[in-house]
């Protein structure tokens, strides 16, 4: 079994334990996730491999936060490599993210439990600061969910990537205390980082138009069927 979906399934099943060990429980919490990334328009996600559970994003991805003040993106190479296989530029509103650490490992590095490895880490991975100040409202990006909305923020991100053949994994997370700037970030809630459904992979531009075709390929296929 898919190693994420094994954690994930494990997870529901035993909501005190996850409560105990993530700060998950919260009577009457929103749900839309703390922390969580969509594709383009910031809304539900266009494109979500049901198997992965990810969102698939192309040159531009939207991330959201329930709350302002500085986030962290991760980058992760996909498969599992040692080596830095890829270059990123990533940027804001045409302002380039400060990339505050990298290498292999479980990111972030200063904390003894890190992000949950879902089937992805440990690998070669690069974490780029945000700052979460544009004002929005937003919406649960996982398609299949009810419309709720809440008051939070949003960013767009724009990737500049070059070195890639196999798609780019990518995460979200704050640090419940510290920062990974000052090598003491430690994650101990699990509103601070985004959920298994909630992440993303890259996928290069002609693959992505290669998923687009397809699907609509399928759509129509569909429409025959019921016309017939």
């Amino acid at each position: 079994m898919d190693i994420k979906r094994l954690i994930k399934s494990s997870l529901l099943t035993t909501p005190l334990i996850a409560a105990t060990t993530f700060g998950l429980y919260s009577p009457g919490a929103s749900a839309i996730p703390s922390l969580q990334i969509g594709d383009a328009d910031g809304g539900v996600c266009d494109t979500y491999d049901m198997t992965t559970e990810d969102c698939l994003v192309g040159g531009t991805f939207s991330v959201t936060s329930l709350l302002a003040g500085a986030g962290y993106v991760v980058f992760a190479a996909v498969p599992s490599t040692a080596a830095d296989t890829f270059t990123i530029a990533p940027s804001i509103g045409g302002s380039a993210l400060s990339l505050v650490d990298s290498g292999f490992g479980q990111p972030p590095f200063e904390d003894s439990n890190s992000l949950p490895s879902h089937g992805i880490f440990r690998t070669y991975v690069e974490v780029y600061r945000l700052d979460f100040t544009n004002a929005a409202t937003v919406f649960n990006t996982e398609p299949g969910n009810p419309g709720d909305s809440a008051a939070g923020f949003i960013e767009f991100i724009d990737l500049n990537l070059t070195g890639l053949t196999d798609g780019l994994h990518i995460d979200l997370f704050r640090c419940s205390s510290g920062s990974v700037e000052t090598d003491d970030c430690q994650i101990t809630n699990g509103n601070d980082f985004a959920p298994f459904s909630h992440d993303a992979t890259y996928v290069p531009v002609p693959a992505a138009v290669w998923l687009f075709g397809t699907g609509l390929l399928g759509l129509v296929g569909v429409a025959r069927r019921k016309r017939a």
